[in-house]
């Protein structure tokens, strides 16, 4: 891309971003590959590589949430679930250097 098309891709962007609105929720998606997943040292997929996937929700309000996995091989066979965590909370700010955290999770893997 030339000095043109970079020109006019940061004025589209700061165009766009004066026009945003504030934001009400963020969310956050990720795909992750690993070249050996492990767990407290000891590797799940017997140097294999494995597949992480995390979602995360945050509300301006305060609620959050998310969901996180990974799956491999870990017998030589078929892809498998090896770890998950799924949590839910609620957060506020106190003053401006204060806040509380109220949450929740769960967690689980094939060890």
């Amino acid at each position: 891309m030339g000095a043109a098309g970079r020109a006019r891709v940061l004025a589209a962007t700061l165009v766009l971003s004066a026009t945003c609105a504030a934001a009400r929720a963020q969310v956050a998606a990720d795909v992750e590959i690993q070249t050996d997943a492990r767990y407290r040292g000891v590797s799940l997929t017997a140097g294999r590589p494995a597949i992480g996937v995390s979602l995360a929700y945050d509300q301006r309000s305060g609620f959050y949430g998310g969901l996180s996995g990974v799956a491999g091989d870990f017998d030589g066979a078929n892809p498998h679930a090896l770890s998950y965590v799924a949590y839910v909370g609620y957060a506020a700010r106190i003053d401006a250097e204060s806040a509380w955290d109220v949450g929740i999770s769960n967690s689980g893997s094939i060890i």
